[in-house]
């Protein structure tokens, strides 16, 4: 549909909220308000279609202490060009606020004003081959830009079998990571992300799914901050280790059949993976290869089972 449209949306939770009443909640104690401005057009030239573009307002406070949480103003668009490929850009102006979550209950310090930007091209999807690819940047709360740059492929060689293939690196300058009480560390770090999904159907009601995702951080602490009583600015802290450079390996793989027997009606044979490898680097310790880092990650893991299941509905 062609035309503008507008969107006001209001939430309160407070800190009593049970999160088993209502789902998944990202937080509760807050206030929110957030007006969107939607615009669409079908045809917007010649060669240009299925024009997309939100304007949004974001104002977020904390109940308890009134501290504002999320204050935003974001612009996403999309358009489809010749060829049916599809970009997609935005942009987002954070004014200064405060974080409360991280330090998980132990205050909250104050976030210099930033913003961020993407955008992402992205190939036809109904051909055998389609490719996307994507650029981002995002300040940190201190400063400093964290820069991450994507691409992924879609294949179907054939109707009964895809696949996706993504890798994402991220280039982290300014990264706060919480070391326990009203303590942070400011870190630059690489992480890796590659990940893959492939979807079998092997005849009708039989289908056989691989998933596979792994994230590789190597981060580099420069700077020790603690949250000062009262909450506000970070302070600069002493640390209390020599050094906090780490390594971090998490990973995650499934394979899984499904054989639908009738209809609500399906019995599953499942195969999980999965590990989260953690480990403290010396100031003076060489840099880990990526390579070896996987490695780590995979060998000795957390989790490492097969599930069988039934689902069988009752009655007509």
């Amino acid at each position: 549909t062609n035309g503008l449209r507008h969107k006001l949306e209001i939430d309160y939770m407070d800190e009593d909220v049970n999160f088993n009443d209502l789902g998944f909640l990202l937080r509760n104690n807050y206030g929110r308000a957030r007006y969107a401005l939607m615009f669409s057009r079908n045809k917007l030239t010649e060669k240009l279609y299925n024009f997309r573009s939100t304007l949004s307002v974001i104002q977020q406070y904390n109940i308890d202490r009134g501290q504002i949480t999320d204050s935003s103003l974001l612009w996403r668009s999309s358009v489809m060009l010749p060829g049916r490929n599809t970009l997609r850009a935005g942009f987002g102006y954070l004014p200064e606020r405060y974080e409360d979550i991280e330090s998980r209950g132990n205050g909250a310090y104050r976030v210099e004003a930033g913003g961020w930007w993407e955008a992402l091209l992205s190939t036809d999807a109904a051909k055998m081959f389609s490719f996307s690819a994507g650029l981002s940047s995002v300040r940190e709360p201190l400063g400093g830009w964290s820069h991450s740059y994507k691409a992924g492929v879609t294949i179907r060689p054939f109707d009964a079998i895809s696949m996706d293939l993504d890798l994402q690196y991220r280039d982290r300058n300014g990264w706060m990571v919480h070391q326990g009480g009203r303590e942070f560390g400011r870190f630059h770090a690489s992480e890796w992300q590659p990940s893959f999904d492939v979807n079998w159907f092997i005849a009708p009601g039989h289908q056989v799914r691989w998933n596979f995702q792994w994230a590789g951080v190597r981060a580099v602490e420069n700077g020790f901050y603690s949250i000062p009583s009262g909450d506000g600015k970070l302070l600069e802290a002493a640390r209390s280790l020599e050094s906090y450079n780490f390594d971090l390996g998490l990973l995650t793989t499934q394979i899984r059949y499904r054989w639908e027997i009738a209809p609500l009606t399906d019995f599953y044979l499942v195969y999980n993976r999965g590990n989260a490898y953690n480990k403290s680097m010396g100031l003076n310790d060489p840099e880990t290869d990526i390579v070896d880092l996987f490695s780590d990650s995979y060998a000795d893991p957390i989790i490492d089972s097969f599930v069988a299941k039934l689902r069988y509905r009752f009655g007509n």
